[in-house]
């Protein structure tokens, strides 16, 4: 469930979220820019079980806005994993006021953006890992940036 109040160019977002892997950090982010709409399980085109980012992007867009606990919050952070939240118990509760530009307010208000949440522990392990490679970080496991909850904002 999430809650985005949008005046100007100020966002009050709440977003509580379960079923995310246990202790670890979950990126979420506004995407815009495309179709304002979240994949299905069909835009996994490369069959390797997961909908990458780079698969989910034709729906969803670009990072617009990254929902970090603290600093900044552009798309410059759409990786700073160490500033996302936790889910300690599975689950994610959170809170705050963001600045967004004017592109972005005007994609919540046409109903043409998306929050996406991400981290998945596709093969149940208990940590994010597995030999296949994030699409936006060689560095980093799949299922570190690998789509977990997605859902269109809607004013």
């Amino acid at each position: 469930m999430a809650t985005v109040r949008v005046q100007g160019t100020k966002a009050e977002v709440t977003v509580v979220v379960s079923g995310l892997l246990r202790n670890a950090p979950h990126a979420m982010h506004f995407h815009a820019g495309t179709k304002g709409s979240c994949p299905t399980g069909r835009a996994d085109t490369n069959r390797d079980g997961f909908v990458s980012v780079t698969e989910g992007h034709p729906f969803y867009g670009h990072i617009v806005t990254s929902l970090t606990t603290r600093g900044d919050t552009s798309p410059a952070s759409g990786l700073a994993i160490k500033r996302f939240p936790m889910a300690p118990y599975g689950s994610v509760v959170y809170r705050r006021t963001v600045t967004v530009d004017a592109h972005t307010a005007a994609a919540i208000a046409d109903h043409n953006a998306v929050l996406v949440v991400h981290g998945v522990d596709r093969n149940g392990s208990g940590a994010y890992d597995g030999r296949i490679k994030s699409d936006l970080d060689p560095s980093l496991p799949m299922e570190a940036t690998a789509p977990a909850a997605c859902g269109p904002l809607r004013p």
